[in-house]
């Protein structure tokens, strides 16, 4: 078996598994990841229903990552956590910033630039934007991946900012964060009909959070109204006529319209799907 894995829909017919840990599952019914056995990638075959396994591995084997096609069908891998490939020697297993893309023409992986932070796929999420760059949130953390350059940029200004700890309210700490105006926890992304991207999320106390939009023509984000209700575990999907359907709330579901008229106008959805 195999832990934290991705999985990009290459055409109708093909599914690419990146690089993962190899999860054994043992005689006494548990199952333990080894974090020093890296599985190669593969391809899942639709129609024959075989693994195909391609014999080149990630430059490192990671879990819980993110990974995304490019408009030239190149594979963008990115975050999570892990440790170098094939390096058998004591290693702490770390929350990585290393990226590195995926070329099926010539079955290689290609180490590039780190990402300016840390991602994860449970507390992070990306899209495509329609000029083919990257947008990748991680609450207060945005930045965006250019395919031409092959390095990653702050999707608005970075600032520092003094945040109390919640253990000791004396104790702050200073931490770098985007020019997004409102942190929101596990983030939605929607890529709205003009080009912008809707963001949506939760704070840090569960409470709904302020979707914000962000505009790639000016660099800057624009908030909109508060949620309705928080939505961790969230997912947000773009409808035929501009409005944005949110679901997967840990709470409950939601709708967002965006009608010039009103854009506070929120719908409850019960068993949406």
């Amino acid at each position: 078996g195999t832990y934290g894995a991705t999985a990009i829909v290459l055409n109708k017919d093909e599914i690419f598994l990146p690089s993962e840990f190899k999860a054994v599952k043992e005689p006494s019914g548990i199952t333990i990841v080894h974090h020093s056995i890296a599985l190669p990638a593969q391809i899942y075959n639709i129609k024959k229903k075989k693994f195909i396994a391609l014999n080149t591995y990630m430059h490192y084997s990671r879990n819980m990552y993110l990974a995304i096609k490019l408009d030239d069908n190149r594979i963008l891998i990115f975050g999570g956590e892990g440790r170098k490939t094939l390096d058998f020697k004591p290693q702490e297993h770390i929350k990585l910033k290393s990226a590195e893309i995926y070329d099926i023409n010539t079955n290689t992986f290609k180490q590039i630039d780190d990402t300016n932070y840390i991602h994860n796929r449970v507390n992070s999420n990306c899209l495509k934007l329609n000029d083919g760059r990257i947008f990748i949130s991680s609450g207060d953390k945005i930045e965006i991946f250019d395919p031409n350059t092959e390095k990653f940029y702050l999707a608005g200004e970075e600032k520092q900012y003094k945040q109390r700890s919640i253990l000791d309210p004396n104790e702050e700490k200073i931490r770098k964060r985007t020019t997004i105006n409102i942190y929101n926890h596990r983030t939605a992304l929607a890529l709205l009909k003009d080009g912008r991207v809707l963001i949506v999320g939760a704070n840090y106390n569960g409470e709904p959070g302020n979707a914000e939009i962000y505009d790639p023509n000016t660099n800057k984000y624009t908030l909109v109204g508060e949620q309705v209700f928080p939505s961790f575990y969230r997912d947000a999907t773009t409808l035929n006529d501009g409005r944005v359907l949110i679901t997967g709330s840990t709470r409950s579901y939601y709708g967002y319209s965006f009608n010039k008229k009103n854009r506070k106008n929120y719908h409850y959805i019960s068993n949406a799907e």
